[in-house]
């Protein structure tokens, strides 16, 4: 027989219902952000100088080293939509009133393992970067940029910390199951 959840305290509801409206406007801004870059390729080596390697010689970019560049510069875009469709899910589950179910554990798991792929794709996107605009240079004016900041561990420190509080979760979900099944 299957049991319908007991409903979600308003405070929970209300509150899950902002972060997915919060998850949507980001979800829109990335995806504005993706469409700005491939349009205006001069804002990516706008980011690239500003953001990532502001000495970087470079010459002009033909469209196969846009194509690149826009490429590299969507990695943490693609993830950051990752994260948010599972942020937009899980929530929707705690509105729903499942909290301490197998599917909102799942989508914690995701979101871990979002935020470790999150992790890897900055520094990933700003060196491919770096090297998209600086191939065409002669050689010994190719750069190479590997870079980890405070940043980077701070998204690997938090994803691991939500794949582990997921795999609690889940072994708690299944106790649970074990002991309603007992009465």
């Amino acid at each position: 027989m299957q049991r319908t959840p007991p409903s979600s305290p308003f405070a929970l509801k209300g509150l899950a219902r902002a972060v997915q409206i919060l998850a949507l406007l980001g979800a829109f801004g990335l995806i504005q952000y993706a469409v700005q870059l491939a349009w205006a390729p001069e804002l990516m080596i706008q980011y690239v100088l500003h953001e990532v390697m502001p000495e970087l010689p470079y010459r002009t970019p033909d469209k196969l080293t846009l194509a690149v560049l826009w490429l590299s510069l969507s990695l943490p875009l693609v993830s950051g939509l990752l994260l948010l469709w599972h942020v937009w899910r899980l929530f929707g589950h705690y509105a729903a009133g499942r909290v301490f179910d197998l599917a909102s554990v799942r989508h914690l798991q995701w979101l871990g393992w979002g935020l470790l792929a999150l992790a890897a794709a900055r520094p990933l996107s700003h060196t491919l970067a770096v090297l998209a605009l600086s191939w065409q240079n002669p050689p010994g004016q190719r750069q190479l940029l590997v870079g980890i900041s405070s940043d980077h561990y701070a998204l690997l420190m938090l994803g691991l910390v939500l794949v582990a509080m997921a795999r609690i979760m889940r072994e708690s979900v299944r106790v649970a199951q074990e002991n309603a099944e007992f009465v």
